[in-house]
């Protein structure tokens, strides 16, 4: 397995949750999705236009305590960005 094949499981539910084949499998289900930090690292890593595209329309900013709790990086783009900010 790895970090390609795992994003290209969860991207179309991503996109379109009501898709999603399964129960409703998280606390919170109707504050899901959010920006996902795999959608910004499998976009970089494998150049998926569409991953970017999901990731930039999608809220970067929840207030809900536990989607922010099980939000495993919540600044991704400073493990991406190649220049320093000045």
């Amino acid at each position: 397995k790895s970090l390609l094949s795992g994003a290209e499981f969860l991207y179309p539910y991503v996109k379109d949750k009501s898709s999603w084949p399964y129960g409703e499998d998280v606390m919170y289900w109707d504050e899901w999705p959010v920006r996902h930090p795999f959608l910004l690292f499998a976009w970089r890593a494998y150049n998926k236009p569409e991953y970017i595209q999901l990731w930039e329309v999608l809220d970067g900013y929840p207030e809900s305590q536990e989607v922010i709790r099980n939000m495993p990086i919540r600044n991704p783009l400073v493990w991406v960005i190649e220049k320093p900010i000045r």
